[in-house]
């Protein structure tokens, strides 16, 4: 099944190869990463995987902090690799104004004045991509003392951008049943993963994108079978490795993530339950079954779902 190749063409060869040059030309690939106010985490995965879920639990604790979606980072990333003259202050000042942009997040509310004077005004030696966005993160939500984490599924598809801004980061690969991936992204008519040959390259791509990050660093899997199966056991699991105290609150809200408003989040204002778990044995075809079988079968019995 041919994946998305104009994204593939543009993303994972042209992007890169000029990136490459140009840090052999700028010799950028030798300068240091600057270490961070604390150790961010990503949350990856598909996307229709529970990643929101996951967000909320971890949200609900005073020590962790994730805002909503946003979908601007990694082609900030790539602004700042590909634009080499441009200057600080213009950088920071588009990063910021895309923020604000209501379409490039899930309704972002923070103080980016606030945020703008603190990263305009930093010594020069301070001004990395990866402090910008610690700086905006640690920011988002002034009221906690805390680490901060980002759970954009479109990211995990830009993974080897992020990680070569964010090394030392926590990463967290949260995968569920292709089936019922399918099954409620096809539920949400006006996006793209709607048609199942699209969703399903996006559940394979992501899976990449956990190879590619398990050669590099300790990953963390997480099933969202398991997540609403077991919720305090897996809490646990995802405490010890991101080292910080995490509880199980049943009663969480996912208000602060914007996304309340949205048809295909209302099951998250019903007590976590397993009801979503094998809904495709009801409501997919034999036809569509097969087809998607057909192209996730080795990743499938890799991950221990059943044919």
């Amino acid at each position: 099944m041919k994946s998305n190749l104009k994204f593939k063409i543009k993303y994972r060869f042209l992007i890169p190869l000029i990136i490459y040059i140009f840090d052999i030309i700028f010799n950028t690939s030798k300068k240091k990463i600057k270490s961070l106010s604390t150790k961010p985490f990503f949350i990856y995965g598909s996307g229709r995987n529970g990643s929101t879920l996951l967000a909320s639990l971890l949200n609900c604790n005073e020590n962790i902090s994730i805002p909503p979606e946003q979908y601007v980072m990694p082609y900030a990333i790539m602004d700042w690799k590909l634009n080499k003259f441009q200057s600080y202050n213009k950088f920071v000042n588009n990063i910021l104004r895309s923020l604000s942009i209501k379409s490039k997040t899930s309704n972002w509310k923070f103080d980016i004045n606030n945020v703008r004077q603190k990263l305009l005004n930093i010594p020069k030696k301070q001004q990395s991509l990866s402090f910008i966005f610690d700086c905006i993160y640690n920011n988002y939500d002034k009221t906690k003392n805390s680490i901060w984490g980002d759970k954009t599924p479109m990211n995990t598809h830009f993974s080897k951008y992020i990680f070569s801004v964010f090394p030392d980061a926590n990463y967290i690969f949260l995968i569920r049943d292709p089936r019922d991936v399918v099954l409620s992204y096809s539920k949400m008519k006006n996006h793209p993963a709607s048609k199942k040959s699209y969703a399903i390259w996006k559940w394979n791509d992501s899976i990449k994108s956990y190879d590619f990050l398990s050669k590099k660093n300790n990953v963390l899997i997480v099933k969202y079978e398991n997540l609403v199966s077991d919720t305090e056991n897996e809490l646990e699991r995802i405490s010890k490795y991101l080292k910080v105290p995490i509880k199980f609150n049943s009663k969480f809200t996912f208000e602060s993530l914007g996304v309340s408003e949205q048809k295909h989040h209302q099951n998250l204002k019903n007590p976590i339950n397993i009801s979503s778990i094998g809904k495709w044995k009801n409501e997919l075809s034999e036809n569509d079954v097969s087809f998607i079988v057909k192209y996730t079968k080795d990743n499938m019995e890799r991950f221990g779902y059943k044919i």
